[in-house]
């Protein structure tokens, strides 16, 4: 079995690539881009968070245990938002969302969670279409 770091990168590969398809990928704002900016933020706070000696679950408000085994169905439960079904239309490259873009990056990065069901065996990439690049 091939080690955490190149399943992550493997993983950053495959998301990267479907995002690069899009006509216009910048303007994609999806789980995994963000714009450069809050990127690199997201990629400092992660940083810290992997020095910590502390579990993921006692430094973050986490929907689900991460030390326990993985339940399918609880994940999918976590992916939920209450009273809501995602709002997204099939594409080509993925599910492009049709709601309103939430200004609150914690609701947006949720709605775009929520996207992924129903869970398909390959990644089906759920995104933002921006009309700026800044819009993020």
């Amino acid at each position: 079995m091939g080690s955490a770091r190149g399943r992550e990168a493997s993983g950053y590969s495959t998301r990267s690539k479907i995002r690069q398809r899009l006509s216009q990928p910048d303007l994609a704002n999806t789980l995994f881009f963000w714009g450069f900016a809050i990127d690199e933020r997201l990629a400092d706070r992660i940083g810290v968070h992997k020095r910590s000696e502390q579990l993921p679950s006692e430094r973050l408000p986490l929907p689900m245990p991460l030390e326990v085994d993985f339940v399918r169905a609880d994940f999918e439960n976590a992916l939920k938002i209450a009273g809501q079904a995602a709002n997204y239309k099939i594409v080509p490259d993925g599910r492009e969302m049709t709601g309103e873009l939430s200004v609150s990056y914690g609701l947006r990065a949720h709605q775009l969670a929520a996207a992924l069901l129903p869970l398909k065996e390959h990644y089906s990439m759920p995104f933002y279409r921006l009309e700026t690049p800044n819009a993020v």
